[in-house]
């Protein structure tokens, strides 16, 4: 569900507004990032669902950021109030520097861990230009199958090979690395939210459709049959069999636990 429609109908939805704080903070919004990130702890406790609540790095970072949006407000502000007319008395002098100290220090730990990257060993914290540098420069990952939620596009890569997904086929694969094993294959109703169905159903012909074209995507970049159909399952189901490693890295704003 897009972000807007999500908030239009549930304003006390921690995660949309941290989303929210975000790009008003990414685009200098610092007011409107201050409402939003206040919101987004301040409904914290009270979510009608866990499923859109955030995480403790997310929880931690809204506090980063809260702190920030206000020390930029309370920093422009106070560069205004110079321009003001003060006939009677002289405005205070305050000094600036530590301000900005604590502001370059809370946004070199938000860069640090700006993105999320999975592997086959565990969860790791990384920057976007390390990000940026495994997938566009890094020679040491032959034989990875990289899906990277860069900032523009989704991205798949596997080897020296590299295309570009759609949304839906970049979600599904996800799923099937991170959430899919021999023991815990994906069935429709696991799945149903990739292929923007109307209804509360998708048809198993809908799903494995998906999955063929998910499989042709990476028979683009040469990468081995990873997906599986489980015959134990009385339902449709797939699952990744584990036979490449891969990296899955994705931006800590985007992420729904």
């Amino acid at each position: 569900m897009a972000l807007k429609k999500v908030f239009r109908y549930d304003r006390s939805n921690p995660i949309a507004n941290y989303r929210l704080g975000f790009l008003a903070y990414k685009y200098h919004r610092h007011s409107d990032a201050v409402l939003y990130f206040k919101n987004a702890i301040d409904y914290q406790t009270y979510a009608q669902s866990q499923d859109w609540k955030m995480n403790e790095e997310q929880l931690y970072r809204a506090h980063l950021y809260l702190v920030n949006s206000y020390l930029f407000v309370a920093s422009r502000t106070y560069e205004k109030m110079k321009d003001l007319p003060m006939p009677e008395q002289e405005l205070t002098q305050y000094e600036l520097s530590p301000i900005f100290d604590i502001i370059n220090k809370n946004e070199m730990y938000l860069n640090r861990h700006a993105f999320v990257r999975y592997t086959n060993e565990g969860r790791f914290f990384c920057s976007k230009e390390e990000c940026d540098d495994i997938f566009y420069e890094s020679d040491a990952v032959d034989n990875i199958l990289i899906l990277y939620f860069s900032d523009r596009n989704y991205l798949l890569k596997f080897n020296d090979k590299s295309i570009v997904l759609t949304a839906k086929f970049a979600e599904l694969l996800k799923d099937l690395l991170l959430n899919s094993s021999k023991d815990q294959s994906l069935t429709v109703r696991n799945v149903k939210e990739y292929f923007n169905s109307k209804s509360e159903d998708v048809s198993k012909d809908t799903y494995k459709q998906g999955i063929r074209r998910l499989r042709r995507k990476l028979e683009e970049i040469g990468t081995p049959d990873i997906i599986v159909n489980d015959p134990n399952n009385k339902e449709l189901a797939y699952y990744f069999n584990g036979t490449v490693q891969f990296m899955v890295m994705e931006r800590v704003e985007e992420i729904i636990d």
